[in-house]
C-alpha cells in the first residue's frame, strides 16, 4: 500500500500549519488524502490514520512492534511508566489493569454522567455571548472525570465492605 504524503517544500514541513490549528490541518488533509497519510513536522515524518482497522491493528494486534516516540520517552521521566507513557510489557500490564473500566457495561453507566454534564454545559451557554471553548471543554472534561472517579471509588468501597 502506498501511503499518500502531504507535500511541503518548507524546511519545517507543516509545523506552522499543524501547531496553529491541528484539527483543521488533520481534517483538511483527511478530506484530500483519505483515511491514511503522512506529513512532516520539521525533521519528523508522522503517519495519520482515520481507519478503525488500522488503529485496532496498531493498538491491539501489533502493539509490540511499535515504540513510543522520543517525546513520550522523555515524558516518562516526569510522569512515570504508566499506560500513557509505557512501552512493551509495562504498557501491556497497565492496559490489562485498566481494561475492565472500559467494558461495554461499565461505559453505559458513564454515558449517563457524560450526557448530564454536556446538557448542563449547553444550558449554561444559552444566554452567553462569546465563550472560551477551550476553558469550557476543559472544565466539563474535568467534571466528568471527577464524577466517574467518584462513582468508581464508591463502587469499589461498597464492594469491599459487603
Amino acid at each position: 500500500m502506498k501511503i499518500p504524503v502531504v507535500p511541503s517544500s518548507k524546511p519545517a514541513g507543516h509545523l506552522k500549519e499543524y501547531v496553529s490549528n491541528p484539527l483543521t490541518f488533520l481534517n483538511d488533509n483527511w478530506k484530500k488524502q483519505g483515511d491514511i497519510f503522512r506529513f512532516r513536522l520539521a525533521h519528523r515524518s508522522l503517519l495519520v490514520s482515520f481507519n478503525p482497522e488500522h488503529i485496532k491493528q496498531l493498538l491491539q494486534e501489533d502493539h509490540s512492534a511499535y515504540r513510543k516516540s522520543l517525546g513520550y520517552r522523555k515524558l516518562r521521566l516526569l510522569l512515570g511508566d504508566g499506560l500513557f507513557t509505557g512501552d512493551g510489557k509495562s504498557w501491556l500490564q497497565q492496559r490489562r489493569l485498566s481494561q475492565p473500566a472500559f467494558h461495554k457495561e461499565r461505559l453505559s453507566h458513564y454515558f449517563l454522567d457524560m450526557d448530564k454534564a454536556a446538557k448542563e454545559l449547553a444550558e449554561g451557554w444559552k444566554n452567553q455571548g462569546k465563550i472560551n471553548v477551550i476553558a469550557e471543554m476543559t472544565a466539563v472534561t474535568l467534571k466528568i472525570i471527577l464524577c466517574l472517579l467518584r462513582t468508581e471509588f464508591m463502587n469499589g468501597y461498597y464492594n469491599m465492605n459487603q
